[in-house]
């Protein structure tokens, strides 16, 4: 009985561990390990809304930023969430390739993407 119960934790902290190698992008110590629970975690869910692009005007510039420390989908769906709660960002595209996050906006708000990339704890810079 030790060992299923030694186990279990093992298992599911396996199933979540996916790239999680480098666990730098968690802001807090109490995130150093990705529980896979919504929590605040790395893989805690982010609804459908918080992802939903908004209509893109003609007048719309677009720029690229390069972003460090995703290793799965759902750290890319918090970065995306975290965008376009920006008032002037219309969409959010990530590559998760490249890393690189194609972002249209009312006005060239890269400073203000950048700060909310990185608020989340993952590293961002201009691409």
């Amino acid at each position: 009985m030790r060992i299923i119960v030694l186990a279990l934790p093992i298992i599911f902290s396996a199933a979540c561990q996916q790239g999680h190698a480098s666990k730098t992008h968690h802001k807090q110590a109490s995130e150093a390990t990705c529980t896979g629970g919504g929590d605040g975690s790395c893989c805690s869910g982010i609804g459908a809304a918080e992802l939903a692009d908004k209509k893109i005007p003609a007048d719309a510039v677009s720029f690229k930023v390069k972003v460090t420390g995703m290793h799965c989908s759902s750290c890319e769906k918090k970065v995306k969430a975290a965008l376009l709660k920006l008032e002037d960002v219309y969409t959010a595209e990530m590559n998760s390739d490249t890393g690189i996050v194609t972002i249209q906006a009312k006005s060239k708000v890269e400073d203000k993407a950048i700060a909310a990339i990185k608020k989340l704890g993952y590293g961002a810079e201009s691409a």
